[in-house]
């Protein structure tokens, strides 16, 4: 490797390191879901006042549907905000 292409090399591999900083910066920007609902913060706030909780118990509290908890619950673990654990009896809901 010449003088010319070590500097190219040099200028590539700062280049690639000042990308990847500002990569590392903007993850940590753009981690927080904007899009959470104030009904999401509130079943997650539920949902950590009563554990262990199911689905079921959810639904009374909140005196809503199963399916409606269901559906909200799903949302919730698609953004990985809660863990559904699957029971042989009951599904219990983590944060």
């Amino acid at each position: 490797m010449n003088k010319k292409e070590l500097h190219k090399f040099n200028n590539r591999f700062n280049s690639f390191a000042l990308a990847f900083e500002q990569l590392k910066k903007a993850q940590h920007r753009n981690s927080i879901d904007k899009s959470i609902t104030i009904n999401e913060v509130h079943l997650i706030d539920l949902i950590g006042r009563n554990q262990p909780v199911n689905l079921v118990k959810l639904s009374e509290l909140l005196e809503v549907s199963r399916s409606a908890i269901t559906q909200s619950v799903r949302r919730l673990t698609k953004k990985d905000l809660v863990t559904l654990n699957l029971h042989r009896i009951m599904k219990k809901i983590n944060i």
